[in-house]
C-alpha cells in the first residue's frame, strides 16, 4: 500500500513539474509572439509614413514588415523583444535600489 502511494505521488509530481514547465514555455513564447506581431508591427498611418517617421524602433525592427530584423539570429531577436518588454511593460529594478 505504501509503495503504491509513493508511486502515485511520484507520478503526480512529475506530471505537475512537466505541466508547470510547459505552461512557462507557452507563456514565454506567447509574449514573444505578441511583441513581434502587435507591438513591433509597422505603422499603417499614411501621415506617419509621409512624414518619414517610419518604423517605431529604428534599425531594431523589421522595417515595413514589422517584427524584428530578419538579419538577426534567434538569440539576438529574442534579446530585442525582451528589451522592448522590459522598457515598455516595466520592471521594478530601474532605480538600481534593492527593496529587501
Amino acid at each position: 500500500m505504501a509503495s503504491a502511494t509513493r508511486q502515485r505521488f511520484a507520478k503526480l509530481s512529475i506530471l505537475g513539474i512537466v505541466s508547470h514547465g510547459l505552461t512557462g514555455i507557452a507563456a514565454f513564447e506567447g509574449a514573444h509572439v505578441w511583441v513581434k506581431s502587435l507591438e513591433l508591427a509597422p505603422h499603417n498611418d499614411p501621415d506617419i509614413k509621409h512624414l518619414g517617421m517610419g518604423p517605431r524602433c529604428g534599425k531594431w525592427s523589421g522595417d515595413d514588415t514589422g517584427g524584428t530584423d530578419p538579419a538577426l539570429r534567434l538569440k539576438a531577436r529574442r534579446t530585442v523583444k525582451d528589451t522592448w518588454m522590459t522598457q515598455n511593460w516595466g520592471s521594478d529594478s530601474h532605480t538600481g535600489r534593492r527593496t529587501y
